[in-house]
């Protein structure tokens, strides 16, 4: 788990220099597989554009796009056998990744919220996907349709790591080539 995390660590230090140079959004290109990790905040602006969105976090403006084909949709659970005392049942918190953008996310400790997602992308529309031996590292981004207790309000943004794992022998079997986002839900 621990490992998972420093190489979310790693490509949300590699997106943040990125954008501080002025390249844009790096190794944009098609999607095969991925993950990436990111940052939250309440948007200023959105504006849609086609497939894709334009949007604000604080003074930076980022680009998004709707995923190519359905290989991201699906239910991802946190793993474990007994809920513990903040969660609802066995498998919770969720993110749950539908046709049309549409899904619901669940922070830790209350209700799924409804989301509209898309994948993090250069404003030409290409996906950005970092690669190495280990897996591919995508953002998802997510605009959250309903809020609650005030940390998530109607209309803000996140952008969250979705992460494709590899058959990299030294992962856990976990996470072995599995999809993941936020190095803690695990698509079944």
């Amino acid at each position: 788990m621990l490992s998972v995390i420093l190489i979310s660590l790693q490509v949300l230090l590699a997106y943040h220099v990125s954008a501080q140079q002025g390249s844009g959004s790096p190794a944009s290109q098609p999607a095969v597989n991925g993950s990436g990790s990111g940052t939250s905040g309440t948007a200023v602006t959105s504006q849609a554009l086609d497939r894709e969105i334009k949007y604000t976090i604080g003074q930076d403006s980022f680009c998004a796009v709707e995923a190519p084909d359905d290989r991201f949709f699906g239910l991802y659970k946190y793993p474990g056998k007994e809920p513990r005392f903040w969660e609802y049942a066995q498998g919770e918190p969720i993110v749950k990744l539908e046709a049309g953008q549409k899904g619901r996310f669940q922070p830790h400790g209350v209700p799924s919220l409804a989301i509209s997602w898309w994948l993090e992308s250069d404003c030409k529309g290409n996906i950005s996907v970092r690669h190495n031996d280990r897996g591919d590292y995508y953002i998802l981004v997510m605009r959250y349709e309903e809020g609650s207790d005030g940390n998530y309000p109607k209309g803000s943004f996140d952008r969250v790591s979705l992460t494709v794992f590899g058959d990299d022998p030294t992962l856990s079997e976990e996470y072995r080539g599995r999809t993941v986002i936020l190095g803690e839900r695990i698509k079944e």
